[in-house]
């Protein structure tokens, strides 16, 4: 396994762009994960930037991350099965609002990625005062941990995260913060971790 973290002074929007170099190694049979945790902010006309570690929030796109280019960041590359997580704020598609649907770059749009994001597209994420941390990224690592393997086989599915993501944000919150996702392929549930 590789990995590649970004943190703090380092999460400029050249160095996340710049990842891709890293994430092109990635063979046609190995797993994707892009996680991205930290602001979420729209501009004026409702344009998603992830808040980069030197962004200015009045004028995001200055050096805030638009969602366009966490597309690209998987556009082209071999892996087949390659998963997004992002834990901010505004960082969902709300599938009820067509004019949310067309604010956000769509990564089914070619890269096959499933997308599992913190807040639907007009929602605050909310912070864990138990974990200091995102409840959604607190959601993530429980899951990944074991407790996503709902059918106890010792294999936690896209699927299986995905559900008890949502499941426990939602109780996390107290209902506030529901996290929403996109898939090129509902079909395509491919396993994130084995415990054997």
């Amino acid at each position: 396994m590789l990995c590649r973290l970004l943190e703090d002074r380092e999460a400029t929007r050249d160095k996340i762009r710049g990842a891709k170099s890293f994430l092109a190694k990635a063979g046609v049979n190995d797993v994707v994960i892009v996680f991205l945790a930290g602001h979420g902010v729209l501009d004026r006309d409702g344009k998603y930037y992830f808040g980069t570690w030197d962004i200015r929030l009045g004028v995001p796109a200055e050096k805030g991350l638009p969602y366009e280019d966490i597309e690209n960041l998987l556009d082209g590359i071999s892996a087949r099965r390659k998963l997004v997580l992002i834990d901010s704020c505004y960082a969902g598609a709300d599938y009820q609002d067509e004019l949310l649907r067309e604010r956000f770059a769509d990564l089914r749009r070619g890269t096959g990625a499933q997308v599992i994001a913190a807040s639907g597209g007009l929602q605050q994420a909310e912070e864990s005062n138990a974990s200091a941390m995102g409840t959604f990224t607190q959601a993530v690592l429980e899951g990944l941990r074991g407790n996503a393997d709902s059918n106890a086989d010792g294999e936690i599915t896209e699927s299986e995260l995905r559900e008890y993501v949502a499941n426990q944000v939602s109780l996390l919150s107290y209902g506030r913060q529901k996290p929403s996702g996109r898939a090129e392929n509902l079909d395509l549930n491919f396993t994130l971790v084995r415990s054997h």
